[in-house]
């Protein structure tokens, strides 16, 4: 006598570690692997807490605050090249008056993005970029 023996079939289904990490595409027959989930976290700042997955708000701030204070040294680093020809005209005396102007205005545009308040990321209130 035969026995028939049920073997689950997930492949093409996707897997999540529990542990956090890259989800995982099933392409064998048998149980999911160890530790791993069939659905998938809401954002990347999700943790198992053993029944679901629950965001983890003081790591998703963390990222959002990582993110403005690269976004404003992005911005100085961006200000400095474009006004580099202007400051070394400057400091000898031979730049126009016209040029003098817009650098004053780069000038005041980078003390505005040095001085935004990035702690409430994502609302943060950048100042508007000189024309």
């Amino acid at each position: 006598m035969k026995a028939n023996i049920s073997v689950p079939d997930h492949r093409g289904e996707t897997a999540y570690p529990i542990s956090g990490g890259a989800p995982v595409k099933i392409t064998v027959l048998g149980d999911n692997p160890a530790d791993t989930i069939t659905h998938s976290p809401a954002t990347a700042f999700d943790k198992w807490d053993g029944e679901k997955w629950v965001t983890d708000g003081d790591a998703q701030q963390q990222s959002l605050l990582d993110a403005a204070a690269s976004e404003k040294s992005a911005g100085v680093s961006e200000v400095n090249g474009i006004t580099q020809a202007w400051q070394t005209q400057l400091l000898p005396g031979i730049i126009t008056d016209a040029d003098k102007a817009t650098l004053t205005t780069w000038m005041k545009y980078v003390q505005a993005v040095q001085a935004a308040d990035i702690t409430n990321a994502p609302a943060i209130s950048w100042p508007k970029t000189p024309e």
